[in-house]
């Protein structure tokens, strides 16, 4: 369980810097198509933990679906799905709670 928690909140943080670099970085891509897809995976939690979370689980050994069925990379891209899902859950739960709003007056 420590291992997944720790692969969690690693991941985030992995994701967090990479959405960061990419904005200064992306613009460097010369093909249009390739950066406008790029741009829209990185700008998206969900879908860029996916790929992240999906290739940690593969290169950490990591599978939630041990205990039923082991599939070679099937497993290992649900487990990249439900870690995603779960720790954007998690983000999307603490910055409705916690985040500040601010609503300006319309004239």
């Amino acid at each position: 369980m420590t291992k997944f928690v720790i692969f969690c909140i690693a991941g985030r943080v992995i994701l967090f810097v990479l959405q960061k670099a990419s904005k200064f970085y992306l613009p460097l891509v010369h093909k249009e198509k390739f950066r406008g897809f790029l741009e829209e995976l990185v700008s998206c939690d969900l879908c860029f933990g996916v790929w992240l979370y999906s290739l940690g689980a593969w290169f950490l050994d990591i599978n939630m679906l041990y205990e039923y069925v082991y599939i070679p990379v099937a497993s290992e891209i649900v487990t990249g799905m439900i870690t995603s899902f779960l720790v954007w859950l998690i983000v999307e739960g603490w910055k409705g709670k916690f985040q500040i709003v601010w609503v300006n007056q319309q004239e």
